[in-house]
């Protein structure tokens, strides 16, 4: 018997289709974007929720640690990128 396991966390990241000016958007894994800005702090994640029309982008603030603040959902990821300006 074999099994087949897809494991998505280890698919390479594809670009954020969005631009903020001061801020850069880095593939974290499939489907998971790290905000950061152009003085390479960290400033939360962009993480896309279901697929096609019925996508989303859920973004979130880092608070130091661990710790994070939802910004919000978002039909787009250029409105979810915005969130963070």
């Amino acid at each position: 018997m074999t099994a087949t396991i897809e494991i998505r966390s280890l698919r390479p990241g594809t670009a954020l289709e969005a631009r903020v000016p001061g801020l850069e958007f880095a593939p974290v894994r499939a489907d998971l974007w790290r905000v950061v800005t152009d003085r390479g702090d960290v400033r939360g994640h962009i993480e896309r929720l279901g697929s096609g029309d019925l996508g989303r982008f859920t973004a979130r603030l880092s608070r130091g640690g661990s710790r994070t603040l939802t910004l919000g959902e978002f039909w787009t990821a250029q409105a979810a990128a915005e969130s963070f300006a």
